[in-house]
Protein backbone atom coordinates (compact mmCIF):
# COMPACT_ATOMS: atom_id res chain seq x y z
CA UNK A 1 0.00 0.00 0.00
CA UNK A 2 1.40 3.34 -1.06
CA UNK A 3 -0.16 6.29 0.28
CA UNK A 4 0.53 10.18 1.67
CA UNK A 5 -0.64 9.13 4.77
CA UNK A 6 1.87 8.42 7.81
CA UNK A 7 -0.51 7.23 10.57
CA UNK A 8 -0.11 4.38 12.80
CA UNK A 9 -4.11 3.88 12.49
CA UNK A 10 -3.55 3.96 8.91
CA UNK A 11 -0.73 1.23 9.05
CA UNK A 12 -2.68 -0.86 11.39
CA UNK A 13 -5.96 -0.98 9.33
CA UNK A 14 -4.04 -1.72 6.41
CA UNK A 15 -2.14 -4.69 7.61
CA UNK A 16 -5.24 -6.02 9.12
CA UNK A 17 -7.37 -5.79 5.70
CA UNK A 18 -4.18 -7.66 4.31
CA UNK A 19 -1.72 -5.95 2.54
CA UNK A 20 1.70 -6.72 2.97
CA UNK A 21 3.37 -3.79 2.79
CA UNK A 22 3.06 0.05 3.20
CA UNK A 23 4.93 2.87 1.70
CA UNK A 24 4.73 6.30 2.51
CA UNK A 25 4.82 8.97 -0.19
CA UNK A 26 7.39 10.18 -1.12
CA UNK A 27 8.38 6.73 -2.72
CA UNK A 28 12.07 6.08 -3.36
CA UNK A 29 12.05 3.22 -6.53
CA UNK A 30 14.78 1.69 -5.21
CA UNK A 31 12.65 0.80 -2.04
CA UNK A 32 10.03 0.20 -4.08
CA UNK A 33 11.67 -2.23 -6.46
CA UNK A 34 13.06 -3.90 -3.72
CA UNK A 35 9.27 -4.26 -1.73
CA UNK A 36 7.58 -5.48 -5.03
CA UNK A 37 10.22 -8.17 -5.50
CA UNK A 38 9.72 -9.37 -2.16
CA UNK A 39 6.03 -9.03 -2.48
CA UNK A 40 6.40 -10.92 -5.76
CA UNK A 41 8.23 -13.80 -3.73
CA UNK A 42 5.74 -13.91 -1.40
CA UNK A 43 3.28 -14.61 -3.75
CA UNK A 44 5.39 -17.22 -6.11
CA UNK A 45 6.05 -19.15 -1.54
CA UNK A 46 2.38 -18.76 -1.26
CA UNK A 47 1.60 -21.10 -4.61
CA UNK A 48 4.64 -23.33 -3.74
CA UNK A 49 2.96 -23.54 -0.49
CA UNK A 50 -0.36 -24.71 -1.88
CA UNK A 51 1.07 -27.20 -4.43
CA UNK A 52 3.08 -28.90 -1.46
CA UNK A 53 -0.59 -29.07 0.66
CA UNK A 54 -2.16 -30.68 -2.37
CA UNK A 55 0.30 -32.97 -2.86
CA UNK A 56 0.42 -33.65 0.39
CA UNK A 57 -3.03 -34.35 0.43
CA UNK A 58 -2.24 -36.68 -2.34
CA UNK A 59 0.48 -38.34 -0.84
CA UNK A 60 -2.37 -39.36 2.23
CA UNK A 61 -4.76 -40.57 0.19
CA UNK A 62 -2.13 -42.80 -1.52
CA UNK A 63 -1.37 -43.65 2.11
CA UNK A 64 -4.53 -44.57 2.94
CA UNK A 65 -5.41 -46.20 -0.04
CA UNK A 66 -2.05 -48.43 0.50
CA UNK A 67 -2.93 -49.01 4.31
CA UNK A 68 -6.53 -50.25 3.03
CA UNK A 69 -4.95 -53.17 0.45
CA UNK A 70 -1.90 -54.15 3.21
CA UNK A 71 -4.87 -54.88 5.44
CA UNK A 72 -7.09 -56.45 2.95
CA UNK A 73 -3.63 -58.58 2.06
CA UNK A 74 -2.69 -59.76 5.58
CA UNK A 75 -6.13 -60.46 6.22
CA UNK A 76 -5.48 -63.37 3.74
CA UNK A 77 -1.27 -63.38 4.08
CA UNK A 78 -1.22 -67.05 4.32
CA UNK A 79 -3.55 -67.84 1.58
CA UNK A 80 -1.93 -68.48 -1.54
CA UNK A 81 -3.34 -68.68 -5.28
CA UNK A 82 -5.49 -66.13 -7.49
CA UNK A 83 -7.55 -69.09 -9.28
CA UNK A 84 -10.92 -68.38 -9.77
CA UNK A 85 -11.48 -71.04 -6.63
CA UNK A 86 -9.39 -69.20 -4.55
CA UNK A 87 -10.89 -65.69 -5.67
CA UNK A 88 -14.32 -67.28 -4.81
CA UNK A 89 -12.79 -68.46 -1.20
CA UNK A 90 -12.00 -65.05 -0.53
CA UNK A 91 -15.12 -64.04 -1.52
CA UNK A 92 -16.88 -66.34 0.99
CA UNK A 93 -14.14 -65.53 3.69
CA UNK A 94 -15.77 -61.10 3.59
CA UNK A 95 -18.99 -62.33 3.71
CA UNK A 96 -18.37 -64.63 6.51
CA UNK A 97 -16.55 -62.36 8.35
CA UNK A 98 -19.67 -59.68 8.51
CA UNK A 99 -21.71 -62.51 10.38
CA UNK A 100 -21.61 -63.10 13.97
CA UNK A 101 -22.11 -66.95 13.62
CA UNK A 102 -20.58 -70.25 14.23
CA UNK A 103 -18.74 -71.29 10.61
CA UNK A 104 -17.64 -74.97 10.04
CA UNK A 105 -14.69 -75.75 7.87
CA UNK A 106 -14.52 -78.77 5.85
CA UNK A 107 -11.63 -80.28 4.18
CA UNK A 108 -9.05 -82.66 4.04
CA UNK A 109 -5.90 -83.02 6.01
CA UNK A 110 -3.44 -79.89 5.18
CA UNK A 111 -5.83 -78.44 2.82
CA UNK A 112 -5.53 -74.82 5.17
CA UNK A 113 -8.76 -75.08 7.35
CA UNK A 114 -6.90 -73.39 10.28
CA UNK A 115 -5.68 -70.42 7.51
CA UNK A 116 -9.00 -69.96 6.01
CA UNK A 117 -10.41 -69.91 10.00
CA UNK A 118 -7.85 -67.46 10.57
CA UNK A 119 -8.59 -65.02 7.68
CA UNK A 120 -12.25 -65.20 8.75
CA UNK A 121 -11.25 -64.52 11.96
CA UNK A 122 -8.88 -61.62 11.22
CA UNK A 123 -11.47 -60.06 9.04
CA UNK A 124 -14.16 -59.55 11.27
CA UNK A 125 -15.35 -57.96 13.93
CA UNK A 126 -13.58 -60.25 16.20
CA UNK A 127 -10.30 -59.38 15.32
CA UNK A 128 -9.08 -58.02 18.57
CA UNK A 129 -10.16 -60.99 20.60
CA UNK A 130 -7.72 -63.94 20.39
CA UNK A 131 -7.77 -66.76 18.07
CA UNK A 132 -7.11 -70.12 19.88
CA UNK A 133 -6.46 -73.20 17.54
CA UNK A 134 -6.76 -76.69 19.11
CA UNK A 135 -5.62 -79.92 17.21
CA UNK A 136 -8.20 -81.93 19.37
CA UNK A 137 -6.62 -85.19 17.98
CA UNK A 138 -3.62 -85.10 20.47
CA UNK A 139 -6.09 -84.83 23.47
CA UNK A 140 -7.85 -87.59 25.10
CA UNK A 141 -11.53 -87.24 25.60
CA UNK A 142 -10.69 -86.32 29.17
CA UNK A 143 -8.30 -84.04 28.78
CA UNK A 144 -10.02 -82.15 25.86
CA UNK A 145 -13.42 -81.73 27.91
CA UNK A 146 -11.41 -80.35 30.69
CA UNK A 147 -9.12 -78.60 28.24
CA UNK A 148 -12.50 -76.93 26.72
CA UNK A 149 -14.09 -75.97 29.38
CA UNK A 150 -11.84 -75.70 32.02
CA UNK A 151 -12.06 -76.94 35.70
CA UNK A 152 -11.91 -75.93 39.17
CA UNK A 153 -9.67 -76.94 41.96
CA UNK A 154 -10.61 -79.92 43.66
CA UNK A 155 -12.98 -81.05 40.80
CA UNK A 156 -10.86 -84.10 40.29
CA UNK A 157 -7.54 -86.00 40.73
CA UNK A 158 -4.33 -84.03 39.71
CA UNK A 159 -7.24 -80.82 39.56
CA UNK A 160 -4.69 -78.60 41.80
CA UNK A 161 -5.80 -75.24 40.93
CA UNK A 162 -8.34 -73.28 38.59
CA UNK A 163 -7.82 -73.95 35.06
CA UNK A 164 -9.21 -71.45 32.37
CA UNK A 165 -11.18 -73.75 29.19
CA UNK A 166 -10.63 -72.48 25.65
CA UNK A 167 -14.20 -71.39 25.28
CA UNK A 168 -13.49 -69.02 28.21
CA UNK A 169 -10.09 -67.63 26.74
CA UNK A 170 -11.44 -67.27 23.21
CA UNK A 171 -14.54 -65.39 24.47
CA UNK A 172 -14.64 -62.33 22.06
CA UNK A 173 -12.36 -63.97 19.71
CA UNK A 174 -12.20 -67.28 17.60
CA UNK A 175 -11.99 -70.70 19.06
CA UNK A 176 -11.04 -73.39 15.97
CA UNK A 177 -11.11 -76.64 17.37
CA UNK A 178 -9.34 -79.00 14.45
Amino acid sequence: MITARDHWEDLEAALRSGANDYLTKPVNLDTLKVRLAIAEQSVRNLDRRREAEEALRDQEETVLNLKRQLNEKSQFQDLVGKSKLMGDLYLRIRELAKVDTTVLIEGETGTGKELVARAVHFSSVRKAGPFIAINCAGLTDALLASQLFGHRKGAFTGAVDHQQGFFEAANGGTLFLD
